[in-house]
């Protein structure tokens, strides 16, 4: 788990402004962070390791990701469905 701290001195506006900027630069991050699990997972696991091999190839098809922002949290999944 990952938690960073950010505080910032500036009048309520701008703090207003650069939280707004960093939530969504953060949401950037953690997207392409889930975007680069799920591709290692179907390419790697799925598609190239020998523990699981491929028959239909259902499974790498079906990978989701998903990327959400509650309050203060950004959470980034990967799974099937």
């Amino acid at each position: 788990m990952l938690t960073t701290t950010v505080t910032i001195n500036a009048g309520p506006q701008l703090r207003s402004i650069a939280q707004e900027r960093m939530r969504e630069a953060l949401r950037e991050g953690v997207t392409a962070a889930t975007v680069g699990l799920q591709s290692d997972i179907v390419g790697n696991r799925l598609h190239g390791g020998n523990a699981l091999h491929q028959r239909t190839g259902n499974l790498a098809r079906n990978t989701l990701r998903e990327v959400s922002q509650e309050g203060n949290t950004t959470t980034g999944t990967v799974g099937y469905g």
